[in-house]
């Protein structure tokens, strides 16, 4: 991915399936690609045989998006649903929060929702983060090497659950 992708209200990005298994998300010096949900939904899915990969990509020197302070690739989702299935999530994140990672961030109006199964989320800012989240559910998920939290569940959530998850050495 080399451009970023806006999801608008009411609008569905859904990515995955055996035509996708990897989407690599460019992350150098010269910029980076970001997607992000504005009240718009979010789906990532893979299989527990065949996991979708998301990582953040420097083509420069074909390895993945070293955190250099600058910026790089993220996820975030504002007042929408996101959702992960059996996705393999690396070297996004950079700052805050709300562009560390994989972001769920509700708005005043709206809450965040959706969550993430059988997911794993490595070497990024952080991991899984969530503020303003209405019943957001991760389950059977792995948070690891993350550079802060691997996973963040921020303020003014309301429901949220995560079962047989780990977090380590973040």
């Amino acid at each position: 991915l080399l451009d970023n992708v806006f999801v608008a209200t009411n609008a569905r990005l859904n990515l995955g399936g055996p035509n996708l298994r990897a989407l690599y998300m460019e992350s150098s010096a010269s910029g980076f690609a970001s997607i992000v949900g504005w009240g718009g939904d979010l789906y990532f899915n893979g299989t527990a045989q065949h996991p979708m990969t998301i990582m953040g990509w420097d083509r420069t020197t074909n390895t993945p998006a070293p955190d250099a302070n600058g910026g790089r690739s993220y996820i975030r989702d504002v007042g929408g649903k996101m959702q992960l299935t059996d996705v393999r999530v690396s070297a996004l994140g950079f700052w805050s929060g709300r562009t560390g990672g994989v972001a769920r961030t509700g708005s005043t109006s709206k809450p965040s929702t959706g969550g993430a199964t059988g997911s794993t989320f490595t070497d990024e800012t952080y991991g899984a983060f969530v503020t303003r989240g209405r019943n957001v559910t991760f389950h059977d998920d792995l948070f690891e090497f993350n550079e802060l939290d691997g996973l963040h569940i921020h303020r003014n959530n309301t429901g949220t659950t995560v079962t047989d998850s780990s977090a380590v050495r973040n």
